[in-house]
């Protein structure tokens, strides 16, 4: 009624008023209609270009153990997109790959991330030696580089274990293979436990990969958290067939093996499933197929109708 000092009895904003951008038609995940926007650098809502409609994946182990026949995204396409890549597991999942696969490195401050050799030097595109090994640098020196191979969408950034779960965690299952870091297959578990919530949960949703002829550590602990696990053999494994198919829930074999060793490891365990890997194109896939899998492993995404 009385103010004291400067003060405004009207304001005119000066200029026109920016229009919210129109946005994309979609349908949310109950079937309703929705306008979707994306935000550009600048912080302003733009309409997108196009959208793609995300398959969802196997709901569980045991459904996709129940199909005729499964596949799963060696590295999330590691002959088609860079490898252990988000953008890379994203165009899996767009081909209608339910189930994705990834190798794992541990950094020294515990964060679990996509790798499948012992440095980051081949994916970064580094001489060998350039750096340390994983498990000998921070997750900060990690990320400080790019996956740099691939045959469409590199550079791309490492991904973490976590950030995989989180985006694809609930819509698919998971195969994961702790590679040189089987030790800490304990503390793998844990992290799995907290990132779904439980044991159950995450073995729900988790396959635990290793090497056929390996030690059982990985087996023995992930069996006592009830997860299935694959191991994969060659056939210059064949040897090992009768000792240690049985330890694992699912086992496979080179594609490319001749019959006589697929012959050998249906054999030796006649009741399991068999997955060819690793499929690089459609033919190697019909291959494995022609030869006994009812699972495939692949690498070319691009070129391998999963659905």
């Amino acid at each position: 009624a009385a103010p004291a000092g400067p003060h405004a009895e009207m304001i005119t904003f000066q200029g026109a008023i920016k229009a919210a951008p129109t946005g994309l038609q979609g349908i949310d995940g109950s079937g309703n209609i929705v306008r979707v926007f994306v935000t550009d650098a600048n912080g302003e809502l733009k309409t997108p270009a196009g959208l793609i409609q995300m398959p969802i994946g196997y709901k569980s182990v045991g459904n996709m153990l129940a199909q005729p026949e499964f596949y799963w995204a060696h590295r999330g396409g590691s002959a088609s997109f860079p490898e252990h890549s988000l953008y890379g597991y994203t165009q899996s999942v767009a081909r209608f790959y339910g189930a994705l696969e990834m190798s794992l490195a541990r950094t020294s401050d515990g964060v679990w991330f996509g790798l499948h050799d012992k440095s980051i030097a081949r994916t970064s595109g580094l001489a060998d030696g350039a750096v340390p090994n994983a498990s000998q640098q921070t997750w900060a020196e990690v990320s400080a580089y790019q996956i740099t191979i691939g045959a469409a969408g590199a550079p791309r950034p490492y991904l973490k274990l976590e950030d995989l779960i989180s985006v694809y965690g609930a819509s698919h299952v998971i195969i994961l293979d702790p590679k040189y870091e089987t030790n800490r297959i304990n503390d793998l578990l844990d992290r799995l436990k907290d990132l779904y919530g439980s044991d159950a949960t995450a073995s729900n949703r988790i396959i635990l990969k290793g090497y056929g002829p390996s030690t059982s550590e990985l087996v023995n602990a992930g069996h006592a958290r009830g997860y299935h696990t694959w191991g994969y053999f060659y056939d210059t494994d064949n040897a090992s067939y009768s000792t240690e198919a049985s330890k694992w829930d699912i086992v496979g074999l080179n594609y490319d093996a001749d019959q006589k060793y697929w012959d050998q490891l249906h054999n030796a365990v006649p009741e399991k499933r068999i997955v060819g890997h690793v499929c690089p194109n459609q033919s190697a896939v019909d291959i494995a197929r022609a030869k006994g899998a009812t699972g495939f492993q692949c690498s070319g995404v691009a070129s391998i109708f999963a659905k």
